[in-house]
C-alpha cells in the first residue's frame, strides 16, 4: 500500500475513533497543529509562524487527498480549509488587536508622564 492510501486510511480511523465529522476534525486539527507548535517552538500567543504551520499541514492534507480521489474535490477543499484555518486565524488576528491595543494604551500613559513631568 502506499503513502497516500495509509494516510487515508489513518484519517479514516480517526474520524470513525472520534465518532466527529470530518469537518469538525478539521476544526480539532486546526486547533492541536497550533497550540502544538506554539508549545514546541515556544512563540507567543497568536504567532504568525503557528498559523504558516496549520496551513503547510492543510495544504499537505488536501494534495494527499487529490492524490487519493484522482481530482480536485473543489468544494470540498475550500471547506476543509476554511475549517481548518478558521479558528488559528480568528485567535492570532485577536492577538494582534489586544497588542495594538496595549501598545497604544502604553503609548498614552508615556505621553501622559512626560506631560506631567515636563509641568
Amino acid at each position: 500500500m502506499d503513502f497516500v492510501a495509509n494516510y487515508h486510511a489513518f484519517k479514516e480511523t480517526l474520524v470513525a475513533f472520534a465518532g466527529d465529522s470530518h469537518a469538525l476534525m478539521h476544526v480539532h486539527a486546526g486547533l492541536a497543529i497550533y497550540v502544538l507548535f506554539q508549545v514546541i517552538w515556544g512563540t507567543r500567543r497568536g504567532s504568525v509562524p503557528g498559523l504558516v504551520c496549520v496551513a503547510l499541514f492543510e495544504i499537505f492534507n488536501e494534495i494527499c487527498d487529490r492524490a487519493f480521489y484522482g481530482s480536485w474535490r473543489v468544494g470540498d477543499t475550500l471547506g476543509d480549509i476554511a475549517t481548518t484555518m478558521f479558528w488559528p486565524v480568528v485567535l492570532v488576528a485577536v492577538s494582534r488587536f489586544r497588542r495594538w491595543q496595549w501598545n497604544a494604551r502604553q503609548a498614552n500613559l508615556e505621553s501622559l508622564w512626560r506631560q506631567m513631568l515636563v509641568r
